[in-house]
């Protein structure tokens, strides 16, 4: 009996001091939450990570589909190169869960072919992950702001999506082509596009000498085979993101995801497990480029002609000018209006006053190979806007929506924006769709 009284005198003169500490230092992290000191994300973005990663399905953590994390989530397609595997029980897109199921064409939401209506009126919007997320987050408020216009009050709106995470010209072009061939029916077609267009062939084709038109990492989807150090590099990142997962659901299922210090801790260590991950990913990259053997015509399209990373960036704008010019004569062709925007970029010098949460989160270091693009490709995209509109293209140029917004609008060093900045470029393009519905072509 003394010596059961003695151990437990033991345990709690070591528990009760642990305990207190922790006490203390849940109490502060919850106070440095709350006045927003902690350099942490906010609690809400913490939670929303640990949610989006601990029910991820399986199919797509497969190590050697984790060369980029959204390629795991897409199948090849003949004409578009790929679109999501409509199977995949969960949707994750920029590491957030979906919740709009995907049709069996591999989009977000209904499927384009759905029959005509005489009281509807059908918009598709198209372009890369942002035109997705325009869709997805704020398809709502722009329906809304349509439906507050004289041309839109008396019609039900149904909005398509043929928008994917780095979709680029001519993909867009290819789609709507595609599904009008197939029979679908369109009223308006909304391309909210730029920045897949002028970075990814500079910044991700280029590398692995890769046509620039082609979609994406093509020798990854086009070989669907890998050697040896390309293999381990995947396979690595597979076991880091199932590690991810695994803490994930560690915290997620357990009394610590209410502890603050339990989420900022599981939180540093996640992000420092995805910088893990992007390096491997890096390296892959690396790997492609140092390839001994020659890339084969199915991997790597016909050569891109130029002497100068400056001559190809000229030529991926020219490729975009043209791509929007064939969307607006085929749309013409059938009866349908088309209206490009040009997405706004934190990168496109002049376009907004950032805040301290956006100088933190939406920057990329001067190393960062979107930054570098982004920034010497936009101003070649403004340059173009008269040339589109003399082509009879409707065409307006976004890049300056932020300039007088004083509220955070980027979230992250890519190209995506929260939901206040998504509800502006959806107010935006309404205004201009209602103001130049019945207007010339441009």
């Amino acid at each position: 009996m003394p010596l059961t009284k003695a151990l437990l005198f033991r345990l709690a003169a070591i528990t009760l001091p642990l305990l207190f500490v922790f006490l203390v230092l849940e109490i502060g992290s919850r106070i440095t939450h709350y006045l927003g000191y902690s350099r942490d994300a906010s609690l809400t973005e913490i939670r929303r990570s640990l949610h989006t990663l601990q029910p991820q399905d399986q199919k797509l953590v497969a190590p050697r589909r984790r060369y980029q994390p959204w390629i795991g989530a897409h199948i090849l397609h003949p004409y578009l190169g790929y679109v999501r595997n409509p199977e995949n029980h969960q949707q994750v897109l920029n590491e957030r869960l979906i919740t709009e199921p995907v049709n069996e064409h591999g989009f977000f939401g209904p499927s384009p072919l759905e029959p005509a209506s005489s009281d509807q009126l059908v918009i598709a919007i198209t372009g890369g992950s942002a035109a997705c997320e325009l869709y997805l987050d704020a398809g709502d408020a722009l329906s809304a702001a349509l439906k507050t216009e004289p041309a839109f009050s008396k019609k039900r709106l149904k909005l398509v999506c043929l928008a994917l995470g780095g979709m680029k010209q001519p993909q867009q072009l290819l789609a709507v082509q595609y599904f009008l061939a197939l029979g679908g029916h369109f009223d308006a077609v909304v391309n909210f596009d730029g920045f897949n267009d002028v970075v990814l062939p500079l910044a991700e084709n280029e590398p692995l000498g890769v046509a620039g038109h082609y979609p994406r990492y093509w020798p990854v989807y086009a070989t669907m085979g890998l050697n040896v150090a390309q293999a381990t590099l995947m396979s690595e990142a597979g076991r880091l993101e199932q590690r991810r997962q695994r803490w994930a659901r560690r915290v997620a299922g357990t009394p610590l995801r209410h502890s603050v210090v339990a989420l900022s801790l599981w939180y540093r260590c996640d992000r420092s497990w995805k910088v893990s991950i992007q390096d491997r990913q890096n390296r892959m990259r690396e790997t492609l480029q140092r390839r001994p053997d020659k890339l084969s015509p199915q991997e790597s399209g016909p050569p891109d002609q130029y002497v100068s990373l400056s001559e190809l960036r000229n030529q991926v704008v020219q490729l975009w000018v043209n791509g929007s010019t064939q969307m607006a004569r085929i749309c013409t062709a059938n009866k349908i209006r088309y209206f490009h925007f040009l997405q706004p970029n934190q990168y496109f010098k002049g376009s907004k006053v950032f805040t301290d949460e956006e100088k933190r989160k939406a920057f990329g270091g001067p190393n960062y190979y979107y930054r570098r693009d982004a920034t010497a490709g936009y101003p070649l995209l403004v340059a173009q806007a008269e040339i589109l509109r003399q082509r009879g293209v409707r065409f307006y140029d976004l890049t300056m929506l932020f300039k007088d917004q004083a509220d955070t609008l980027y979230r992250d060093e890519c190209c995506h924006y929260n939901q206040d900045g998504y509800n502006l470029v959806a107010e935006q393009i309404a205004a201009t769709m209602a103001h130049q519905w019945n207007g010339p072509n441009r």
